[in-house]
């Protein structure tokens, strides 16, 4: 493992210019100074709990500020550089294996076509990966994301999501939805992260709500 750790090491320095070094405070989600697998995976869903281990070299079952050493940052810029893009920007990969099939994004994207699922598909394995989500993917995507948010239904977090965070806070949800309570809100929001997530919004629950006001 940590042989492993340490080739990984050697992608930080080509780059640090491109993605700056993770602080524990950017995982630290509820201000104890270190970051359980939960908070880490938060941000970086496909790092496996064998190489969340792998770091804890004293055995807390969390990361310290000691601990984000070039392993730990070899290991975030290896899964967040490429998850940013697909999961954060638009939240495609839902089996987070790093990469995009035709099915997960006709789940957003239900207009694009497979001939145009294969033109972005430049190295035809079948799957958009990071490198892949450029502005040709990102013009097919927007199409169908901004009809979404234009249609009177199924309502979409692209309907919104007014600050592109890939959420949408309770102050946003009332600014389309003003006759929906703040009980009603929190009721969605189930994971209790006091945003509703793509999921949430989806849900039949938000649908409901969303679709009578």
């Amino acid at each position: 493992m940590k042989r492993i750790l340490f080739a990984a090491t050697s992608f930080i320095a080509l780059s640090t210019a491109a993605f700056a070094a993770v602080d524990i405070k950017d995982l630290d989600m509820n201000g104890d100074n270190g970051a359980s697998f939960e908070e880490v995976i938060a941000k970086a869903p496909s790092l496996t709990q064998l190489e969340f281990d792998g770091i804890d070299t004293n055995d807390n079952n969390a990361w310290d500020a000691n601990e984000m050493t070039g392993d730990a940052q070899a290991l975030l810029v290896r899964y967040m550089q490429g998850e940013l893009k697909i999961q954060d920007d638009f939240r495609l990969d839902t089996d987070k294996d790093g990469m995009v099939s035709m099915a997960e994004v006709n789940v957003v994207a239900p207009s694009i076509t497979q001939l145009e699922f294969d033109e972005v598909d430049t190295n035809d394995n079948n799957q958009w990966d990071p490198n892949e989500l450029n502005a040709d993917a990102q013009g097919l995507l927007r199409r169908d994301t901004t009809a979404s948010a234009d249609s009177s239904g199924p309502y979409d977090i692209f309907s919104l999501d007014t600050n592109g965070d890939n959420a949408a806070s309770i102050e946003e949800v009332m600014a389309k939805h003003p006759n929906i309570s703040k009980e009603e809100f929190i009721e969605v929001d189930t994971n209790g992260s006091n945003m509703w997530d793509r999921e949430e919004i989806m849900g039949s629950v938000a649908q409901g709500y969303l679709g009578r006001t």
